[in-house]
């Protein structure tokens, strides 16, 4: 039984919290030294966690249980340092500067499903973030198109196996038939785009002229899956993003191991593509009512 209705937000209003030191909640004055405490509260939880078991997941009940997904344990819940819209849930590693995304949007109905839907959406993140500039999508891949007997580009792999977790869900009690059966057969289009960013850490408002606040853009990976969900009028977006290179004296810096310099840009963007995958791979509905 879920505590409370989540509503469904518009696409409109959607805004993906690029890193969890980027993110743009104003606080009361009252509750800043409290939210400040309970966020290094939570950045030492998961940075003991993972000194602990770097790779330990956890199955994370999502929206009051509605869904549920295998988390990384060192994936902190932002909501309990600083308010999230019902609509998502936020977690994020400090001391890899990685957020992950979980939100549940009003269905893009006017958006045919297909590479152009998941075009849309990942579009659609890096402007709503003041992130478009130096944005690049490098590819789509299709985890589940309804209209096609086979998964897509992504793989070989049946949607079944990549999807496992809508697999063993049952499909919403409105539109279950003998022909549809599980959440995955309520699922028309699936699909990840993976791309690269630049952000700033207090977007267009931080100090400075514009080739400062540029020196400071962090360089990020972008991975964002896509399920829909016409049946129940919604669309999921599950995004990752991943510090690849920071820029010049942000927060960022100061709390994520330097030795990020040394890695290639492409392993780091492939782990957390792969990440991506099996945190979606995972994800199971528990309750429908979280929709529409």
């Amino acid at each position: 039984m879920l505590e409370r209705r989540f509503s469904v937000a518009s696409r409109a209003s959607h805004a993906l919290f690029l890193s969890l030191h980027g993110l743009s909640v104003p606080l009361a004055p009252a509750m800043q030294a409290e939210a400040a405490a309970a966020a290094d509260a939570a950045a030492t939880t998961a940075a003991a966690t993972q000194a602990a078991a770097p790779s330990a997941t956890t199955t994370t009940p999502l929206f009051g249980g509605a869904l549920s997904a295998a988390i990384p344990a060192r994936l902190a819940d932002v909501a309990l340092a600083r308010p999230v819209p019902d609509h998502q849930e936020v977690f994020a590693d400090p001391s890899s500067d990685q957020a992950l995304v979980i939100e549940v949007l009003e269905h893009a109905s006017d958006v045919p499903d297909g590479e152009g839907a998941a075009r849309f959406y990942f579009e659609d993140l890096v402007e709503q973030n003041e992130a478009s500039e130096g944005a690049r999508l490098g590819r789509v891949e299709a985890l589940r198109n309804s209209s096609s007997s086979s998964p897509g580009s992504a793989s070989s792999s049946s949607p079944v196996l990549l999807l496992r977790g809508l697999a063993a869900s049952p499909a919403p009690p409105s539109a279950r038939s003998s022909a549809l059966s599980t959440a995955l057969d309520a699922c028309s289009y699936a699909a990840v785009a993976v791309g690269t960013a630049s952000i700033s850490k207090g977007g267009s408002s931080t100090p400075g002229s514009a080739a400062e606040q540029q020196r400071r853009r962090n360089a990020v990976s972008l991975a964002l899956a896509l399920l829909r969900f016409p049946a129940v009028g919604s669309d999921l977006l599950v995004s990752l993003t991943t510090a690849t290179a920071l820029g010049d004296g942000n927060y960022s810096s100061a709390v994520v191991p330097a030795d990020l310099a040394g890695r290639d840009p492409a392993e780091i963007a492939a782990e957390a593509e792969r990440l991506l995958l099996a945190i979606v791979g995972s994800l199971e509905v528990r309750d429908w009512r979280l929709f529409g």
